[in-house]
């Protein structure tokens, strides 16, 4: 596999607050060949020695992603490249988001055919919290996996490894994920937006008993929410949706995108959501049930300003 980076990326600073080309922006993230390994250890190392300000990366990227990434208006915060990757007319950037002096998150954003920013994902850090040390491998598709591990005796380590890849022009999708964790942690939701904001009225995460778990977040605007949704009712009625959540009113709103004939109703009354499903959803879903709940919001323990930590065990 290779570890290099291929082609230069320019050594102008962009840390000011003069407008930025687009162009400036994207070729600032050096082209990579793949298959490409990055490792928690070796962002620091990795990462290029040109700096994107606050000013700048928010020009092509919403400022709740800058936020979701330690952003603060009084810290020390800057986004250093580490690669481009594109495919047809879509195009991945590769970064590392640095907060205070040592603090170092790797993520992943994708612009869509149409070179719009579509989504992202958090890839790695280097906390080092548990005792679990993280590496990301990419290879031709785009496809990112994500593993974590840790060793617990002289012959066994536990691992957990998530694969995302782009299905859509919307945006990531968990395509695959496996594990020998024990049986607490595999019953673990992972949330993938979890530490996105959610100061807007509907955000937060609604829950029923069960293996349940609808989260909203700050979106564009607050008329817009990201989505994330995972339902297991038993082995014939599971699934996930990730995407958007349009306001069509003040307490109803609905998740359809361009091209899928899944609709979804979500209506809000005090502190429930009824979800219910108007198109066919069966690419979602099992072909025994539709979606057809209502969840309760859950009380956030550290306010209503994101980073909540919200992984629900599957009960």
């Amino acid at each position: 596999m290779l570890f290099a980076c291929g082609g230069d990326a320019p050594k102008q600073s962009l840390q000011g607050d003069a407008p930025v080309k687009r162009n400036e922006f994207m070729q600032a993230f050096p082209n990579i060949k793949l298959p490409y390994i990055l490792q928690d250890t070796s962002m620091a190392r990795r990462m290029d020695t040109l700096t994107i300000g606050y000013k700048a990366f928010i020009q092509f990227v919403p400022d709740s992603v800058a936020q979701a990434l330690g952003y603060t208006a009084n810290g020390k915060w800057s986004v250093h490249p580490l690669g481009r990757i594109e495919k047809g007319k879509e195009t991945y950037l590769l970064g590392v988001a640095k907060q205070g002096d040592k603090k170092l998150t790797a993520f992943i954003l994708y612009f869509n055919e149409q070179q719009k920013f579509a989504d992202w994902q958090q890839l790695l850090d280097n906390t080092g919290k548990d005792g679990y040390k993280q590496s990301l491998t990419v290879n031709k598709e785009p496809t990112f996996t994500q593993v974590r591990e840790k060793k617990i005796s002289s012959s066994e380590t536990a691992f957990t490894r998530n694969s995302f890849a782009v299905l859509t022009q919307n945006g990531f999708s968990l395509i695959m994920q496996e594990t020998n964790e024990d049986k607490a942690r595999a019953a673990t939701i992972v949330n993938p937006i979890d530490t996105l904001p959610q100061t807007y009225s509907l955000s937060g995460d609604y829950t029923k008993e069960g293996k349940f778990l609808l989260s909203l977040r700050d979106g564009a605007n607050e008329n817009d929410y990201r989505l994330f949704y995972y339902f297991e009712k038993n082995a014939d009625c599971k699934g996930e949706i990730k995407g958007n959540i349009k306001l069509v009113s003040p307490k109803k709103a609905v998740y359809q995108k361009s091209g899928d004939p899944c609709v979804i109703e979500f209506s809000f009354a005090g502190s429930e959501v009824k979800v219910k499903e108007q198109g066919n959803c069966g690419n979602y879903r099992g072909i025994k049930c539709q979606i057809n709940d209502t969840y309760r919001k859950k009380k956030s323990s550290v306010g209503n300003k994101g980073n909540s930590g919200s992984t629900r065990k599957k009960s």
